[in-house]
């Protein structure tokens, strides 16, 4: 027989495999929390827009749709992108965690009241928001709803309790599905669609919240140790990521816009469906990369089990996406219509064809966010938008719709060929480690350790803020003389990216200086291209687009750098050797 103390080691060695197989088990369930969430916000979402266009006349309909896209788009602008920085680091917060979340909570509704108080009284909503103390305000207060609607969903998976996620998300879809049929015998009937929007958030909103900081938080809070990064470390965290949201929101709604600008609005139809298409498996990616950091920043090192399990999940993700959209979605666009199969499926194929390589792109940008290499992140986004910008207006043109297949492809396939490296070393360090890696060192080759580089004296700082008064300068005398003066198409178009990279960013980095040279640098590249997508953005908007009105921006650059230069002339210009 065996002896007590057999048994009772057999029992630990028991327990702590089941509590290693409920973590490894968390990942996925994350995952496909996040992801039903997703599934049913937009199944819902259609059912809605369509309800509401079976009810309701399409002026109505337009008009709500405008003001519910509008306060999107400014809650979006206003969260700062704090629902990354939660995911982060709320998971390590510890007895900081209820202040953490709560200080956000507040900057993120004094912005969100700010600019809609903005937008109100610029008078650019005026033709969908009714006039009135009772329409406007309730305008403002929404776009404060949705922003803290938003971010509560990164909380809640930050704390791992994920399953609530897609138990709000369904229970807020049905809520304004049937307040939307209850509204329509009492209220007007643009103000019936958005009411019906707009309540079920702020129901949402109250619930979620007084769960959090009656519950979830306290308990988080009573963790002992856990911390945040210095408070210069944590803003230039929430920089970083604005601009990367900036980036992707320009990629988002400029690319619909060229579509539509170079090839009309049928040619809009079929490219909407792909690109739909794309925009789902850019959310399941980055569900499984949510789900990983979360769990990773739990257990406080990476992880080879749960580095697998997440693995595992991203190859059935792309599994999926090839075979679906190389052989099931064309098919069944082609059941919807034969033009949408024609146009549409090869677009389709090409997503698909894309699957792989956004995968390898998912791993290092997961590994790059847990090692904190936030601005990295960053340059890489500005880059692969540009590059995404500026080959579909090359090729559209030329292509139609299948130019923005093939720009998205080649800019897939060159991000995948500069990541697939860091993502493999990091890979085969976690995985090969018969213990847990810590962040920042998977990848790395063995080296005796280091001392810690002082911070550049301010000559040095200064010097750098003046040699990018100088690049800013040149580039804003050059490019918009070539833009206007050169015959060539040629000429102009490389003048144009020119002023793309470099047009805006100097009026800004010449006067502020991060520390860093490759920093300095991304903070500029990164700056000039969010500049540049939002300036041609609201060009397209208003039909005013030509290459030549971009050059507006090279203005408050070269005035900036200018002025910088006139103000430091006892400083030179180059480093000192």
């Amino acid at each position: 027989m065996l002896s007590c103390k057999a048994l009772a080691a057999g029992a630990r060695r028991c327990r702590i495999a089941t509590v290693s197989k409920v973590r490894a088990d968390k990942i996925t369930a994350n995952a496909f929390y996040l992801t039903g969430a997703t599934a049913a916000t937009s199944i819902f979402g259609l059912l809605f827009w369509g309800l509401a266009a079976r009810t309701h006349h399409p002026q109505a309909v337009g008009r709500a749709y405008a003001e519910i896209s509008v306060l999107t788009l400014l809650s979006i602008v206003a969260q700062f992108n704090l629902a990354r920085i939660f995911i982060r680091f709320l998971p390590a917060a510890g007895r900081l965690s209820t202040y953490f979340v709560r200080r956000g909570y507040l900057l993120v509704v004094a912005a969100a009241l700010g600019l809609g108080a903005l937008v109100i009284v610029s008078g650019s909503v005026s033709s969908f928001v009714a006039p009135g103390l009772v329409s406007q305000g309730l305008f403002i207060v929404s776009v404060a709803l949705f922003a803290i609607f938003a971010l509560q969903d990164s909380v809640l998976t930050a704390l791992r309790i994920t399953h609530w996620v897609p138990i709000e998300n369904a229970s807020f879809a049905i809520f304004k599905l049937g307040l939307l049929v209850w509204l329509v015998s009492f209220v007007a009937t643009r103000t019936a669609i958005v009411y019906a929007w707009v309540l079920p958030v702020a129901v949402a909103v109250i619930l979620v919240n007084a769960l959090l900081f009656s519950h979830s938080l306290p308990k988080a809070s009573r963790q002992e140790g856990g911390g945040l990064p210095e408070r210069r470390r944590l803003a230039s965290f929430v920089a970083a990521e604005y601009l990367n949201t900036l980036c992707s929101v320009a990629v988002a709604a400029l690319l619909p816009l060229i579509v539509i600008w170079e090839l009309g609005a049928t040619q809009e139809a079929y490219f909407a469906i792909p690109w739909l298409v794309w925009g789902g498996i850019s959310t399941v990616s980055w569900n499984i990369s949510t789900s990983f950091i979360v769990e990773t920043v739990t257990e406080g090192a990476y992880s080879a089990r749960l580095l697998r399990r997440a693995l595992v999940m991203w190859l059935v993700v792309m599994v999926i996406a090839v075979v679906g959209c190389s052989g099931i979605g064309p098919t069944v666009l082609g059941v919807i219509s034969h033009a949408y199969g024609a146009h549409g499926g090869p677009l389709l194929r090409l997503v698909g064809a894309s699957a792989p390589f956004m995968m390898v792109t998912a791993v290092y940008i997961s590994f790059t966010w847990l090692d904190q290499k936030v601005w990295l992140l960053t340059a890489i986004q500005a880059c692969w938008t540009g590059v995404m910008l500026v080959l579909s207006l090359v090729l559209v043109p030329r292509l139609g719709i299948m130019g923005v297949g093939w720009a998205y492809f080649i800019s897939q396939v060159g991000a995948a060929v500069l990541m697939a490296p860091g993502a493999w070393a990091h890979v085969r360090t976690v995985l090969r480690s018969p213990t847990p890696v810590a962040f920042g060192e998977a990848g790395r080759p063995p080296r005796p350790p280091a001392r810690r580089r002082a911070a550049p004296a301010w000559p040095e700082a200064q010097r750098r803020m003046i040699v990018t008064a100088w690049v800013g300068l040149a580039v804003a005398v050059l490019a918009p003389a070539l833009m206007l003066a050169a015959p060539g198409h040629a000429v102009t178009l490389g003048a144009v990216l020119i002023l793309a990279v470099a047009g805006f960013g100097p009026a800004l980095t010449c006067r502020l200086d991060t520390g860093d040279g490759v920093a300095q640098l991304a903070a500029t590249v990164a700056l000039s291209l969010a500049a540049f997508a939002l300036t041609a953005a609201g060009l397209i908007w208003l039909a005013w687009w030509h290459p030549a009105a971009l050059a507006a921006l090279a203005v408050p650059s070269g005035v900036s750098c200018l002025h910088r230069i006139i103000t430091q002339r006892g400083v030179s210009p180059l480093p000192a050797h």
